[in-house]
């Protein structure tokens, strides 16, 4: 069974907030992608930062882990 990287080796590697605050909770792509209500590819592409949510998603996320938006995501400042 593989093993989940520790908050260390997450930093390490740059692991973006959602992706660090999925794996904390062990919740798959499929699960997360469903409780946030986007295709699992779509959330893919959110964890990668190769796509922006829109602002109803990012406070989707935010609910589902249960910490402020601003945990999250970067404010936008161009």
């Amino acid at each position: 069974m593989k093993k989940r990287p520790t908050i260390e080796q997450q930093a390490a590697d740059k692991v973006s907030p959602l992706r660090h605050h999925r794996t904390l909770r062990e919740w798959s792509l499929r699960e997360t992608a469903g409780l946030v209500g986007v295709s699992e590819s779509l959330l893919s592409l959110y964890e990668t930062g190769q796509r922006n949510p829109p602002p109803q998603i990012k406070v989707r996320f935010a609910r589902i882990y249960n910490v402020p938006v601003e945990a999250l995501f970067t404010p936008d400042l161009g």
